[in-house]
């Protein structure tokens, strides 16, 4: 089975410190007021330019503003902690009988997942991890080709709206945790037009959905 996890909201645990040390100082370097961090929070998808030309940052890169983002959080030197039920689960998945592959899928910057993922020690879950995923759906749909899996053997776990509209386009079944970026009401708003959609309160709710041991 392949198992798909975000990073932002779903293993790290991370919204208030990086749109603190993150996002404000990407305005303040173009000298514009920051939006609020409900508006940031509730406005920002894996696609994010258009969020931040929508506040008045036009013409910028998405590697620019990565880089700003990247470089003012190493100086504030504030590291996230991973939510207190991810090496719990993560481990139960990677030592099962079931042949998982286990993977990241993410819109942060890769420059920045991969050290995070090394200081919190569970790079080593993970079979690949891909960061700077704007596609979210078209990366599922080639890392499906890629291990020859089904979509019925593939799960997407993200926190936001938008990971259950992607892992639907690619045909996947998301499991929504919010309790990262998007409310509950926001994540089953999207219960029409994905009716697959799993929302749980915890990662260690997967192991009752996901086959262990077969």
């Amino acid at each position: 089975m392949l198992i798909l996890f975000d990073w932002n909201g779903t293993l790290i645990d991370d919204c208030p410190v990086l749109y603190q040390y993150g996002v404000r100082p990407v305005f303040e370097h173009f000298g514009l007021p920051a939006p609020t961090l409900d508006e940031w929070r509730n406005g920002v998808s894996p696609d994010f330019l258009p969020f931040y030309e929508k506040y008045g940052i036009r013409g910028a890169t998405a590697e620019e503003l990565n880089q700003i983002m990247l470089k003012s959080m190493a100086r504030a030197g504030v590291v996230p902690s991973l939510f207190p039920d991810v090496r719990t689960t993560l481990e139960i998945l990677y030592r099962s009988r079931a042949n998982h592959a286990l993977a990241v899928v993410s819109a942060y910057p890769k420059a920045g997942l991969m050290p995070a993922l090394h200081a919190h020690d569970i790079a080593r879950f993970f079979h690949e991890i891909h960061g700077d995923v704007h596609d979210k759906a078209s990366r599922i749909r080639e890392l499906m080709a890629e291990y020859r899996l089904s979509p019925e053997r593939t799960v997407y776990i993200g926190d936001t709206a938008d990971d259950a509209i992607a892992a639907h386009a690619a045909g996947v079944t998301p499991y929504i945790c919010p309790r990262g970026f998007h409310s509950r009401e926001r994540v089953f708003a999207t219960e029409r037009a994905v009716p697959t959609l799993r929302v749980i309160d915890t990662l260690v709710e997967l192991i009752a959905y996901l086959p262990i041991l077969d």
